[in-house]
């Protein structure tokens, strides 16, 4: 077994765990658990991304050490309600890092923006105000940061959806679910914090997560294995 297949194993198997361990809320392993996931995947996103343009290989692990500092500085945040602010804006960097790399994570192209693809903009918009008038009343001495933290999220997603056709369909289509993920696992967690917890909510806040995480890995290491983009393909004979 190579290093980066130990490391998956590892990866899966830490999951297992904290997944577990948050099922029956065992607050020690998931203390135990929590700080090891970013970092394995770190590790492995590291062993896959030789091919990866250096400026997006360190911003993409940027972003996970953000990612995983976030994880245990919210972990601290029953404590003192700094600690929440640390770890938002822990995640907030995160986020801006895989904005900006996702921005350059896309071919050339003279196509005009799709009406599905605006249609997609325009409803991560008004999902953002959405979210933003569920938890006003809620959000008490946190409405700047939260209203920050909310637009790089939406920002970030509005990268991956404007990639359309700009890469190949898997890593446009990784990229894109786990942004879709991270804005669902956010928005959960943001319910769950601010208005009120509902059954298993740190459950599916992690599950959905993780599969942010890992699909945005997966979805950046796509764009330089997979297939071409529709742009750069060759044109059919006939047709050049």
């Amino acid at each position: 077994m190579n290093t980066r297949n130990l490391i998956s194993v590892l990866f899966l198997l830490s999951i297992g765990v904290h997944l577990w361990a948050v099922g029956v809320e065992n607050s020690d392993l998931i203390h135990w658990t929590k700080p090891l996931l970013m970092p394995l995947l770190a590790v492995y996103f590291w062993l896959s991304s030789k091919a990866v343009d250096k400026s997006v290989r360190v911003g993409i692990l940027a972003a996970l050490v953000f990612s995983w500092l976030g994880d245990s500085l919210l972990m601290y945040q029953g404590k003192a309600e700094m600690y929440f602010l640390l770890g938002l804006g822990a995640f907030l960097v995160a986020q801006i890092m895989y904005g900006f790399n996702f921005a350059q994570l896309k071919n050339p192209s003279k196509k005009k923006m799709e009406w599905r693809t605006k249609f997609s903009v325009g409803l991560l918009v008004i999902f953002y105000f959405f979210m933003l008038y569920t938890l006003w009343n809620f959000l008490g001495n946190l409405k700047v940061p939260v209203i920050l933290y909310g637009a790089c999220l939406v920002g970030m997603l509005l990268m991956a959806v404007i990639r359309k056709n700009r890469t190949n369909e898997t890593s446009f289509s990784l990229l894109f679910f786990g942004a879709i993920a991270f804005l669902v696992s956010d928005s959960m967690l943001a319910v769950s914090k601010f208005v009120g917890p509902f059954p298993m909510a740190g459950f599916w806040v992690m599950v959905t997560y993780i599969a942010a995480q890992a699909l945005i890995v997966q979805g950046v290491l796509a764009h330089y294995h997979g297939e071409p983009s529709p742009a750069k393909k060759p044109a059919p004979k006939g047709r050049r």
